[in-house]
């Protein structure tokens, strides 16, 4: 439990040195709230994009692929607890289809991003790919320091069995989509 007065001492200790002060450590909080807001609109403007497109029908490309990439996901889950894919499917309480489910769903996420990008003129330049590529991979806990850019690159592929830039690509359109989404009562 936090103290009723947060003193310097205290907030050094409760973050392991990140912030010093009880000044300090408020507004790191604040930050982190603000951002976890950021995040949750970003989230959102995308779940509304994807909500509001009609899809008539799947792309059969698009779909076998992330069939592909979804499979071999939990491929890589049983391989690495060792045990089968089977059994990995039945300790999730789920079947191929349900994995189909989640192609379908990662299908439309992947159209609904070349949708919006060619309705927007949309390019994901090198300098972009990069930095969010970086930024994602960080982001999973994954230690960069000693990596080259091919070996991250490659670490994506066998991390989410799909090609980096793809991902990426629908990272980039979400950003422009919640960079551009209207919101108010955001300070």
């Amino acid at each position: 439990a936090l103290p009723a007065q947060l003193t310097d001492e205290f907030v050094t200790s409760y973050s392991e040195g990140e912030c010093t002060s009880a000044a300090e450590f408020n507004e790191y909080i604040r930050n982190s709230l603000y951002q976890d807001n950021v995040d949750g609109i970003a989230e959102t403007a995308w779940q509304t994009a994807i909500e509001n497109v009609a899809v008539k029908d799947y792309h059969r490309g698009e779909v076998e692929t992330a069939f592909e990439e979804e499979k071999n996901n939990y491929k890589n889950i049983s391989e690495v607890i060792g045990t089968t894919y089977d059994d990995i499917l039945e300790q999730f309480d789920m079947t191929e289809d349900d994995v189909e489910e989640i192609a379908e769903e990662v299908a439309l996420e992947r159209m609904t991003a070349k949708t919006i990008a060619a309705k927007e003129n949309l390019v994901m330049d090198d300098e972009s790919y990069r930095n969010l590529l970086t930024e994602f991979m960080q982001d999973d806990d994954t230690d960069l320091s000693s990596m080259s850019f091919e070996e991250i690159e490659e670490s994506y592929r066998e991390t989410y069995s799909g090609e980096p830039k793809e991902g990426m690509f629908v990272e980039y359109v979400k950003k422009y989509v919640s960079d551009n989404a209207n919101v108010t009562g955001m300070k």
